[in-house]
């Protein structure tokens, strides 16, 4: 008996060159990702970001990533500078509060050897504001907001 032919997968596109507001749905863990780079191949933590676009029925995903903020690592160059204000390279910072935030993204699109389109996030900014950053103690301890203020103080007269 033979199968029966499978029906081309046919994905969403999204067009290119052209900011796509929407939202960072989650983040997927792989702790034990295959990465090959020049025939290479070694087992790291891996990461990608899941996107929810405005007005696409799919979620739109990363590329795989190695989960650290190195200097030249595309996860800190690509996501974290963009989207978390005063970030650093090596900092200690919870991926996980990218969940949620309103950003939008432009894409790009590549032909691969089989004649297939790829497409691929190029840029992303938050839409409003970006989260902030604000770098651990010496000591590690997370660093405490400032009282807030209410006011000039007021001399009491004795």
């Amino acid at each position: 008996m033979i199968p029966d032919a499978q029906k081309p997968i046919v994905y969403e596109k999204v067009p290119v060159d052209t900011w796509i507001p929407g939202s960072v749905k989650n983040i997927e863990y792989d702790n034990k990702h295959t990465f090959t780079f020049h025939g290479n191949s070694s087992l790291e933590k891996g990461v990608r970001i899941e996107f929810i676009l405005d007005g696409y029925e799919w979620p739109k995903r990363t590329r795989w990533m190695k989960f650290v903020y190195a200097p030249r690592s595309t996860l800190f160059l690509k996501y974290m500078k963009p989207l978390v204000s005063g970030s650093t390279p090596n900092m200690l910072y919870d991926i996980d509060n990218l969940k949620g935030l309103r950003i939008k993204t432009m894409w790009d699109q590549s032909a691969l050897g089989d004649g297939r389109i790829f497409q691929g996030i190029n840029k992303v900014k938050a839409l409003a504001d970006p989260l902030i950053y604000t770098p651990p103690q010496p000591d590690g301890s997370p660093v405490e907001p400032p009282p807030e203020s209410t006011g000039p103080e007021e001399s009491i007269p004795y």
